[in-house]
C-alpha cells in the first residue's frame, strides 16, 4: 500500500531536433511510461517526422536518423492520442523543465490547449532521495540503482528507466521519519514545479497515521538521526591474547591467511622488544617496499591492547589511512582473533553542525541549490551515523554551503563547537 496509489503517472521522455523550442526544433520521438500502483502498466513510443533533418549531434546522441522518421507520422496526427494519454495524469520527466514546455509547445502550435497537469521532476527528486550518489544523469543513476535500461537516449526507454527510477524514489521517501517528511514538506515548496507535491502528500497521509519513530533514529529538534553505536572491544575473549613469542606459533598463526616471510617476522620480534624494554626510548624501522611494515607493527602493537592502552596510528595521505583500515586491520585482526576495534579520528571540521544547519532551515533559502541540498542533508542525516561529509557526493558545495551559512557567526570556542557537532 503506497500513498499514491490512487494516482496516475505519465512518465514522459522527448527526443527532440534541438533544445530550443522557438528555432524550428520538434519531436522526433515520444516516449511515455504509465505507472498505476506503482507499477509500470504500459508503455507508448511513438516516432514523429519533423520535417526537417536531423542534426548530426542528435543523430549521434539519440541512435535516431532522418529515414528512421521520413515516413513517420507528424506531431499533428500523434496530438489528440497524446493528450488522451496524459488526461488525468502526473506528469513526469527527468528534466520536467525541457520536457513539460516543449511538449506544450509543439501543443499550441498545432491548435490545442497547453497541458495544466501536475508536473513533477525526477532529477530533484533523486537528489534528494539518494542524497549521496555521485551523479543524476539518468544514465548514471539507473546504473548506481541497478535499472534495466537498454537504451539510453532513446525516449522509449529513457521514459521506462525514469518510471522505475521514480518508483524507487518514492519508496525511499515513504520509509523516512515522520520529522524529516515534516521538513522536507516545508521546504519543498520552492522546488520545481508541482514536485513539493510529492512531498506534502507523503507527509499529510503518514499525519494522519502517525507513525511512531523507529528505534533506530533519535530526533533532535525538528531532524531525525541515525542512533550511533559504539562497539567497544570485549577485552575478555576466550582467544589468547598474548604475544606469540615462538616463531612456529606465528607460522602457524599466519598459516592459510598469508606467507610467512623471516624479514617480516624478524621486524614483527624487533618492534615487540622495543615495546617491551622500558629503557628503549625511540626506534628507527628502515625496510624496503613489500616488507610489510605496516602488517608488522599493528601486529606487534595490538597484543599491548588489553592493558587498556590505545594506540595511534597518523597516516601521511588518505589513501594509506583507507588501506590501514580496510586491508590492514581486518587482516590483522583475522589473523590474530583478537577482540579489537579501530575507528578513524578526524577534525571537528569534517562534521555538520547541527545548530548552524537548523537555523538555516527556518531562514530563507537564497536560491534553488541551497534549497535542494538543505533538503538532501535532511535525508542524508537519517542515513549517516558519523555526520562524516566526506561520505557526501556533494562535498566540495556542502562545505561551501557550510562556510557560507554554517560557520559564519557561530561559536568559536572548542566547547560550544564540540557540542552542536554530529555525534559529540
Amino acid at each position: 500500500m503506497t500513498v499514491f496509489d490512487k494516482d496516475t503517472f505519465a512518465v514522459v521522455d522527448l527526443e527532440t531536433t534541438g533544445t530550443q523550442r522557438e528555432n524550428n526544433n520538434h519531436i522526433i520521438q515520444f516516449g511515455c511510461a504509465i505507472i498505476k500502483h506503482m507499477k509500470v502498466v504500459k508503455t507508448y513510443s511513438f516516432m514523429i517526422n519533423p520535417h526537417r533533418e536531423i542534426p548530426l549531434s542528435v543523430q549521434n546522441l539519440t541512435g535516431i536518423h532522418d529515414e528512421d522518421v521520413q515516413d513517420a507520422k507528424d506531431f499533428s496526427y500523434y496530438a489528440p492520442q497524446i493528450i488522451d494519454i496524459l488526461k488525468d495524469t502526473v506528469f513526469v520527466a527527468h528534466n520536467v523543465n525541457f520536457d513539460f514546455p516543449f511538449l506544450n509547445y509543439e501543443l499550441v502550435e498545432h491548435g490545442y490547449e497547453p497541458l495544466t497537469i501536475k508536473a513533477i521532476d525526477t532529477v530533484e527528486l533523486a537528489k534528494i532521495a539518494f542524497p549521496t550518489l555521485p551523479s543524476y544523469k539518468l544514465s548514471d543513476l539507473t546504473a548506481q540503482l541497478k535499472i534495466k535500461h537498454l537504451n539510453p537516449h532513446k525516449a522509449d526507454s529513457d521514459a521506462y528507466g525514469t518510471a522505475v527510477l521514480l518508483i524507487k524514489i518514492i519508496k525511499r521517501l515513504e520509509r523516512l521519519p515522520q520529522a524529516t517528511l515534516n521538513t522536507l514538506s516545508s521546504l519543498s515548496q520552492g522546488l520545481i514545479r508541482d514536485t513539493s507535491w510529492v512531498f506534502t502528500s507523503i507527509a499529510n497521509e503518514y499525519r494522519k497515521q502517525k507513525h511512531p519513530l523507529a528505534k533506530e533514529y533519535m530526533q533532535v529538534r525538528n531532524i531525525v538521526l541515525q542512533k550511533q553505536t559504539h562497539n567497544l572491544a570485549n577485552n575478555n575473549s576466550g582467544e589468547d591474547n598474548h604475544f606469540p613469542i615462538n616463531d612456529q606459533t606465528k607460522r602457524k598463526l599466519f598459516a592459510n591467511k598469508i606467507n610467512y616471510r623471516k624479514a617480516q617476522v624478524d621486524l614483527i620480534n624487533h618492534i615487540h622488544q622495543f615495546i617491551n624494554n622500558p629503557l628503549e626510548r625511540a626506534m628507527l624501522v628502515e625496510a624496503p617496499n613489500g616488507t610489510g611494515k605496516t602488517f608488522s607493527y599493528l601486529f606487534s602493537y595490538a597484543y599491548q591492547l588489553y592493558s587498556s592502552r590505545k594506540l595511534v596510528v597518523a597516516a601521511p595521505t588518505k589513501v594509506l589511512q583507507d588501506q590501514i583500515i580496510e586491508q590492514e586491520i581486518p587482516q590483522m585482526l583475522k589473523i590474530t582473533k583478537l577482540d579489537l576495534t579501530a575507528e578513524v579520528v578526524k577534525a571537528s571540521s569534517h562534521f555538520i553542525d547541527l545548530d548552524g544547519f537548523v537555523q538555516t532551515i527556518f531562514s530563507n533559502s537564497p536560491n534553488k541549490p541551497t534549497l535542494v541540498l538543505q533538503m538532501q542533508i535532511l535525508v542524508w542525516l537519517t542515513e549517516t551515523k558519523t555526520g562524516d561529509m566526506m561520505s557526501f557526493s556533494l562535498l566540495a558545495i556542502v562545505i561551501q554551503f557550510l562556510r557560507r551559512y554554517l560557520i559564519q557567526g557561530m561559536p568559536e570556542s572548542a566547547a560550544n563547537l564540540r557540542k552542536s557537532t554530529f555525534g559529540i
